[in-house]
C-alpha cells in the first residue's frame, strides 16, 4: 500500500511541476516494490514509466530513457511484446527519444507502438491516430516528408471520423 500511495503522490507532484519531489517519491516506491515483490514485478512498469516521464520533464533525457527502457523490458517480459501497456511505454520512450534528438530511435519506438495498437484497437482508434501523428512528426524530423505527410493525413482522417472536424483534437 505504501508503494501505491507514494506512486500516486509522485504523480500529483509531477503534475504540479515539482519534478525533483516526484522523482524521489517514484524512486522510493520502486525500492519498496523491488524489495517486497522482486525486481521485475508488473507494478514496477508504471513506476518506471512515470519516473521516466518525470525525469524527461525535469530535463534529464538520458535518465528518462534508462527508466523507460527498464519499464519496457519488464512489460515485454511479463505482459508480452504486443500488450497495450508495452505500447504505452514505447510511445513514451518515443517522445523522450524524439525530444533528445534520437529521431531514428523515436521512429522505431513509435512504429512498434503503432503496430501493437492497430492490432489491439483497430486501424481507426484515436490512440492509433495519436501514434500516427507522432510518427509523422518524427519522420519530418528525419527528413522523410512524403512518409510524414502520409502518417499525419491518416491521423487527421481518423480524428475527423472519430471526434469530428470541429474537435480540438483534430487540430493538434
Amino acid at each position: 500500500a505504501t508503494g501505491i500511495a507514494l506512486g500516486m503522490l509522485a504523480t500529483i507532484y509531477k503534475d504540479r511541476g515539482e519534478f525533483s519531489t516526484a522523482i524521489d517519491l517514484h524512486r522510493r516506491a520502486i525500492a519498496i516494490y523491488e524489495k517486497n515483490l522482486g525486481p521485475d514485478h508488473t507494478r514496477l512498469i508504471s513506476q518506471y514509466n512515470n519516473l521516466g516521464l518525470a525525469l524527461k520533464e525535469s530535463g534529464d533525457p538520458p535518465a528518462a530513457r534508462t527508466a523507460l527502457e527498464h519499464a519496457l523490458a519488464i512489460s515485454q517480459n511479463k505482459l508480452g511484446p504486443e500488450n497495450t501497456v508495452t505500447a504505452t511505454v514505447l510511445g513514451n520512450l518515443g517522445i523522450t527519444l524524439q525530444e533528445s534528438g534520437d529521431f531514428t530511435g523515436a521512429r522505431d519506438a513509435y512504429e512498434r507502438a503503432l503496430a501493437i495498437q492497430e492490432k489491439r484497437l483497430g486501424p481507426d482508434h484515436q490512440l492509433v491516430a495519436t501514434l500516427l501523428n507522432s510518427l509523422g512528426l518524427v519522420l519530418g524530423d528525419i527528413g522523410d516528408y512524403k512518409e510524414a505527410r502520409k502518417r499525419i493525413e491518416r491521423s487527421l482522417a481518423i480524428y475527423e471520423n472519430t471526434v469530428g472536424q470541429e474537435n480540438p483534437k483534430t487540430f493538434e
